[in-house]
């Protein structure tokens, strides 16, 4: 299992390369507050090498529910294939 601080600015980021399948994947997932100071969950994915991405944010209650949502998010990509990129 992976682990993540919700309060990282940077939060996670992970690929999933299987060139087998044609498979260049990457994944983001971080914590921001939004303009009106409530929390929110983005994640951001797409194929490498590529500019075009996709995003989605998941309004939370508060930084308990976003570190738990993000936990939750990781875990799952994980099981899928996803591996921890080292850097950003």
């Amino acid at each position: 299992m992976a682990t993540t601080d919700a309060h990282d600015p940077r939060g996670w980021a992970g690929t999933r390369v299987v060139p087998a399948q044609n498979c260049y994947r990457w994944y983001r997932v971080w914590v921001q507050p939004d303009l009106f100071n409530d929390w929110v969950v983005w994640t951001a994915w797409g194929r490498l090498e590529s500019a075009q991405y996709r995003q989605r944010l998941y309004p939370v209650a508060d930084r308990e529910s976003a570190a738990a949502l993000v936990q939750h998010i990781i875990d799952r990509k994980i099981q899928r294939g996803y591996r921890t990129q080292t850097s950003y």
